[in-house]
């Protein structure tokens, strides 16, 4: 999820180190119990066709002819795993990785995908 002024308040950094904790704790658990790692890939797949249809929705209001240069499974995946991961390195490293830093990445990858828009026709 995309974090705003408002999310950021409401979340401080010991709230969002904890609900980190209690995740990878769980997905630990998940890899060594068969029937909780099917239950968290049924959520994670949810979870990535959110990011894939948020992608999308992003890239059809950027402007006429961009498109997703790639299948909405990977688009969602990608995005899965630069939020979770982003989200990781600004509880270890607030000081050098942004809370921010998953908006900045989308925003990065967004104005990409328009800037190859308009130079590729692939793209349209």
């Amino acid at each position: 999820m995309l974090r705003s002024p408002g999310w950021l308040r409401r979340h401080p950094p010991a709230v969002r180190r904890q609900w980190i904790l209690l995740y990878d704790e769980f997905r630990i658990f998940a890899l060594r119990t068969p029937a909780a790692r099917r239950r968290l890939a049924r959520h994670e797949q949810r979870v990535r066709e959110q990011y894939a249809a948020a992608a999308h929705a992003v890239l059809r209001r950027a402007g006429a002819g961009v498109e997703a240069a790639a299948p909405a499974g990977l688009i969602g995946a990608m995005l899965f795993a630069l939020d979770h991961d982003l989200n990781r390195q600004e509880v270890i490293d607030p000081g050098h990785v942004p809370a921010t830093s998953f908006a900045d990445a989308v925003e990065l990858l967004v104005a990409s995908a328009v800037a190859l828009a308009k130079v590729s026709r692939r793209y349209r």
